[in-house]
């Protein structure tokens, strides 16, 4: 998973934190890669965050899908549909997790019944 600077943008045309996807692909410590997901959610970084699902450690996967949660918006809906076929059962049940979450929002504010 490797980014070249300038890949992402934030909309407002400043910098995502590039250097998020190598701390990802280096660390081995769980605190690290919640700590680059919060950087990513923060900067609404949905596509940065759909590309950690493709990693090979289930528990960067499983925290891609959480961050993927905590933006919520009709953008991340792809990426937690995929994640439903994971070969990890783990990542697919935090993706289910995250969909339901969204559908339940969803029918609070009157989208779906």
């Amino acid at each position: 998973m490797k980014m070249l600077d300038g890949d992402r943008r934030v909309s407002g045309g400043g910098r995502v934190v590039a250097e998020a996807c190598e701390v990802v692909e280096e660390c081995e410590n769980l605190g690290a890669v919640k700590d680059v997901v919060t950087r990513m959610v923060a900067v609404d970084d949905v596509r940065g965050l759909a590309q950690l699902l493709a990693d090979t450690g289930w528990r960067v996967r499983v925290e891609g899908i959480r961050g993927l949660r905590e933006v919520g918006d009709v953008r991340v809906i792809e990426p937690l549909i995929k994640a439903l076929k994971d070969e990890d059962e783990r990542v697919r049940t935090e993706a289910c997790r995250a969909l339901r979450s969204m559908v339940k929002q969803m029918e609070r504010i009157g989208l779906v019944h």
